[in-house]
């Protein structure tokens, strides 16, 4: 009897095992759906006039550039500057699509578990609104003039 027992807890695991391996794997393929297999919103007569603009436009000298950072490096910048939680004083709830907070957290269950969507979330705001504050601030006085 204990022979039976043993036997059948062993089937149990390996499917349980299984399951988590197949789960595992749709999660993945419907991260890499989601994130490759988005509508632009462009139409194909504007893309189409895009690509024709692109084959009829004369090539430009352009000054010769450093060399870009490789691949493994521009990786590390980007977990220091967006995975990197900070603790957040005060909070404040916001909604953006679904479609773009599943593949946020399928991006970070993977990439970086210990990293939080709110903290990422928040390091991008912040990252845009340095980059464009001259802009935003002229807008903003624009309006208010």
């Amino acid at each position: 009897m204990g022979d039976f027992f043993d036997t059948m807890t062993i089937v149990v695991v390996i499917i349980m095992v299984f399951l988590v391996l197949v789960i595992a794997i749709h999660a993945s393929a419907r991260l890499v759906q989601m994130t490759f297999g988005r509508k632009s919103g462009l139409k194909q007569k504007d893309t189409a006039k895009s690509n024709e603009a692109v084959k009829n436009a004369e090539p430009v000298n352009l000054p010769e550039q450093k060399e870009s950072p490789g691949i493994d490096e521009r990786c590390a910048i980007y977990k220091e500057k967006y995975l990197t939680c900070k603790p957040l004083a005060k909070r404040a709830q916001v909604c953006i699509e679904q479609e773009n907070a599943c593949i946020i957290k399928y991006m970070l269950m993977v990439i970086d578990p210990k990293a939080t969507m709110s903290g990422y979330i928040n390091n991008i705001v912040d990252e845009h609104l340095k980059k464009y504050s001259p802009e935003i601030m002229k807008l903003y006085k624009d309006k208010e003039s």
